[in-house]
């Protein structure tokens, strides 16, 4: 596959089967495939959600501080 550009992000990994638009689970937003993130898990080799809703998720202080009071919890 070419390592092109869109917009500022890179389209390399993402499939050549993955649909052309797709809706954000999280915004509800139909957006490009190429604001997805590629996940080799997902059916249509795409995230869930949306780059833009995933950096924001990330960005909250208080995300690591209840994923490592899952992990407390479940090895209790």
């Amino acid at each position: 596959m070419a390592d092109t550009y869109e917009g500022g992000i890179s389209t390399m990994s993402i499939p050549q089967d993955a649909p052309t638009s797709k809706r954000c689970t999280r915004c509800g937003e139909e957006k490009p495939a190429n604001n997805f993130t590629p996940y080799k898990r997902s059916s249509d080799g795409l995230q869930a959600w949306c780059r833009a809703c995933n950096k924001a998720y990330h960005a909250d202080p208080n995300v690591k501080t209840r994923e490592n009071a899952r992990v407390r919890e479940r090895y209790k």
